[in-house]
Formats: C-alpha cells, structure tokens, sequence
C-alpha cells in the first residue's frame, strides 16, 4: 500500500461516516423528533469512524492475505474460476443457457 492509498482511505472513510452521521442524526432523527446533533459531533463521530476503519484495515489486512494464500494453495474457488473464465462459444456454456 502506498501513501497515496492512505490518504484516500482516509479521506473517502471520513466523506462516508461524515454523509451518514449528517443523514441520521441530523436529518432523519428530527424527522422522528429524536434529539440531533451538531455538525461539530457529526465531524467528531465521522473522523474517529474513519479512524477506527484505517486501524481495523492495518490490523485485519494481514490476516486476510493469510487466509486467500491459504485458500490459493487449497485451490478453494477453483472450479468458480475456472467457468467465470469460460467464453461463450464453449460448449459447456452454451448447455447452461
């Protein structure tokens, strides 16, 4: 991953929770007369969101190439790949349509 990616993450998760927590618990919660936030707690809610969403990557990313090397080396999903890589002029193809 390269400082490029990073920063995107970063800043693209922070749009995402800013729009949802802006949709909720501003719009739609005083629609059904709950209590709102403030743009300043919607930024807050949205920049630790968005910080938490960059830990959970760096921490489970490992984790998850881990497991489809492990799968690659099993040839888990092979046969998936296998017909996603069949043309339409193949036999078998064409008895499944």
């Amino acid at each position: 991953i390269n400082n490029h990616s990073i920063f995107y993450l970063i800043i693209f998760s922070f749009i995402d929770n800013l729009i949802f927590a802006v949709l909720f618990f501003m719009l739609f919660s005083s629609i059904y007369g709950l209590n709102t936030w403030t743009l300043p707690q919607c930024l807050m809610c949205s920049l630790v969101g968005a910080s938490l969403e960059l830990i959970f990557e760096a921490v489970f990313s490992p984790l998850g190439y881990l497991v489809i090397k492990h799968w690659k080396k099993e040839n888990v999903g092979k046969e998936y790949f296998d017909f996603l890589s069949r043309k339409e002029g193949d036999e078998v193809y064409e008895n499944l349509n």
